[in-house]
């Protein structure tokens, strides 16, 4: 009986099993199903928010454009039709200053305070290429306005032209003057720089020429060595000299580390080779 009912209880425990596992198949089915409406709906979003950064930043350009297309308007003294409430709002966009935030409220506030009324109603639905057209058309009209206009010039306006065509001559040729004196200048600044080079670039050949020798005997040792070299090879008389000694039975090392005796030394080689030079000039 014992044995009946525990094969009783197992059975049921199969069956209970049995149910638990087919649910927990079809959860793992709908998770699946859920993951991927979740992940279509991330590429959705992701792809909304692509347009939407897309159309936002489409909306800053044309703002960008529009407001370069005011102040244009404005420095070409081109009136733009402005409701009368809102007319010192305009005044304060343009005589801002250039390096302000293209975005402000002042600038995309203007954008839809402009009384377009006052267009053609079919100019709204026009498209880019018809605009430009109409464009085209009226730059058209204007170009034939001032040269009609140019006919209507007269002889007073004929002598103010000569008059400052005159002046103009004067000027270019102040200017041609002012040119040959610069070039004249540059020439001799050139000259005068290239004797300052060559005579110093010749004391300091010489000099370097014989301060080593000059050393040597002072210290009294061929192993010793003094080395000038120009800070500035281009322009070594507008630079430092660098002048550096190795005292016998030393390395090479900076002048300044030299003890108090070979700075003497060095510093007589340095005055005798440079007094050797003015002696040769002499």
């Amino acid at each position: 009986i014992k044995i009946e009912q525990e094969e009783t209880k197992m059975s049921k425990l199969k069956e209970n099993y049995t149910n638990v596992a087919k649910d927990l198949e079809d959860v793992t089915k709908k998770l699946a199903e859920y993951k991927s409406q979740i992940s279509v709906n991330g590429k959705l979003y992701l792809e909304g928010q692509k347009a939407h950064i897309a159309v936002q930043r489409k909306i800053r350009q044309i703002k960008i454009e529009c407001n370069i297309i005011l102040k244009e308007c404005k420095m070409e003294d081109i009136s733009i039709p402005m409701s009368e409430t809102h007319y010192k709002l305009e005044e304060s966009v343009f005589t801002s200053s250039s390096s302000s935030n293209i975005e402000s409220s002042g600038d995309c506030e203007i954008l839809t305070k402009i009384d377009f009324s006052q267009f053609p109603k079919e100019i709204c639905n026009f498209t880019n290429e018809k605009l430009r057209d109409v464009a085209l058309q009226l730059i058209e009209k204007i170009t034939k306005i001032e040269n009609e206009f140019d006919d209507l010039v007269n002889l007073k306006v004929d002598e103010k032209i000569d008059i400052i065509k005159q002046r103009m001559q004067k000027i270019n040729t102040n200017l041609r003057n002012y040119r040959n004196k610069y070039d004249e200048i540059k020439m001799q600044f050139e000259s005068v720089k290239v004797k300052r080079y060559k005579s110093f670039s010749d004391c300091l050949e010489r000099v370097t020429a014989e301060i080593d020798f000059i050393y040597k005997n002072l210290v009294n040792n061929t192993s010793a060595q003094a080395i000038i070299l120009p800070d500035n090879p281009e322009e070594p008389y507008a630079g430092n000299i660098i002048y550096n000694c190795i005292a016998p039975h030393k390395g090479f090392q900076p002048l300044q580390y030299l003890s108090d005796g070979e700075k003497s030394m060095a510093s007589l080689a340095l005055l005798f080779a440079i007094q050797r030079y003015i002696l040769i000039l002499r």
